[in-house]
């Protein structure tokens, strides 16, 4: 068995913090690594007064050090330009791999100090204790399999945003420039196409609202049917798995929120205008407003329609506070340009091929990302040797 040895983290490595520049602070919600670069043009001299480096070397990792995402960590593999919410750690090569240290933060939690508004501080965090495997080739061998999972499920997510941008840049060259087919001699009415018309969203299906079953009740939860909330979405054209799932008697309890696979999901209440569609049979919770398609060939097209009202969603949901609560009877009734049905037709047999490859793109992803977190633990405590 491989040798482990334990570190504090100040001793292999050196601990750095970005400097205050607030109008260059990201969203770091996403955890995926890597994160953003801020290479913006600065010179040296415009790097003074935020940071006394000119940069952070690459192949290092950074830790979330304030914030929600506190303890988040990340791998660059390139130089970068910190900010003050990260702290950026240059492993010693000889005793550490970054990458084999960002993956064993995968499974160490990090923790801040303080109670009101708990932070990581360079102090605090260079005492943290980390059992790691001595041998610094053994270590790269373990990133390198890790690595193998992630790069793949990288590659398919970039297929997965070249699909999506082709649908999409598909769907606004016919309904956004109406340069659909037979365009060039069609007639407009009123600044839309003459047979196109007006309608509502309730139009398309039955508009159902989720519902949370009772949380104390254990045995509503832990089955296999999806339990949509809007985290479940982001970044999701198809929600193929969800943080909750519900069992079979906590989805009889709210029957009457069941979703049929490929209804079309809009988060409401909080974050308005998110749109998913749910690959498999699923409930959502109360946040989020579906339409059950009574003709699914409608489904590409009101999807990316749907998508392209998150301001409308947010506009008619503004109840004066900074949270959206838009309704179902409002959702319902918002309106729409729908366009003749045999456009529908074309448009569908044109876009559901890629939606489909989106779907098994995404399983794939769903399939390594379930393999890697299997063997993350078990690479990293020993239980599995490489040879």
């Amino acid at each position: 068995m491989q040798k482990k040895i334990t570190y504090r983290i100040g001793d292999v490595s050196k601990i750095y913090s970005g400097g205050d520049r607030p109008e260059i602070y990201s969203d770091i919600q996403n955890s995926e690594c890597p994160i953003p670069i801020y290479s913006n043009g600065l010179d040296n001299e415009g790097l003074y007064g935020y940071t006394n480096k000119s940069q952070i070397e690459g192949d290092c990792i950074t830790v979330a050090a304030r914030g929600v995402n506190i303890g988040t960590v990340f791998y660059r593999p390139t130089p970068f330009l910190p900010i003050v919410r990260l702290l950026s750690v240059i492993p010693d090569r000889t005793l550490v791999n970054a990458k084999y240290l960002y993956y064993y933060f995968q499974i160490d939690t990090i923790i801040g100090t303080g109670s009101a508004q708990p932070q990581l501080t360079i102090p605090f965090f260079q005492k943290k204790k980390i059992l790691i495997h001595e041998d610094i080739s053994y270590q790269q061998k373990i990133a390198s399999i890790l690595s193998a999972y992630d790069n793949l499920i990288q590659n398919y997510k970039k297929q997965i945003e070249a699909l999506q941008t082709a649908a999409s840049e598909l769907y606004k060259e016919w309904f956004v420039r109406f340069r659909f087919p037979g365009y060039q001699t069609t007639n407009f009415e009123n600044g839309i196409p003459e047979g196109w018309s007006i309608c509502r969203l309730k139009d398309f299906g039955k508009v159902i609202t989720g519902k949370t079953p009772p949380t104390e009740i254990e045995e509503y939860y832990g089955g296999d049917i999806m339990f949509v909330k809007t985290p479940d979405m982001h970044g999701n054209m198809f929600v193929q798995s969800t943080s909750e799932y519900l069992s079979n008697l906590g989805c009889e309890y709210q029957k009457a929120q069941y979703l049929p696979e490929n209804s079309i999901m809009v988060s409401c209440i909080g974050t308005g205008g998110i749109t998913a569609i749910n690959a498999y049979p699923a409930n959502t919770n109360q946040q989020i407003n579906s339409i059950i398609l009574a003709d699914k060939k409608y489904l590409p097209w009101l999807y990316f329609t749907v998508s392209n009202m998150k301001e409308t969603i947010e506009m008619f949901g503004n109840t004066g506070t900074t949270m959206t609560n838009l309704s179902k009877g409002k959702f319902e009734k918002l309106k729409v340009v729908k366009p003749e049905y045999s456009i529908i037709q074309i448009f569908e047999n044109k876009v559901s091929p890629l939606f489909e490859q989106i779907k098994n793109l995404n399983k794939q992803i769903t399939n390594l990302t379930q393999q890697r977190d299997l063997l993350l633990p078990r690479l990293m405590s020993g239980k599995l040797e490489v040879e």
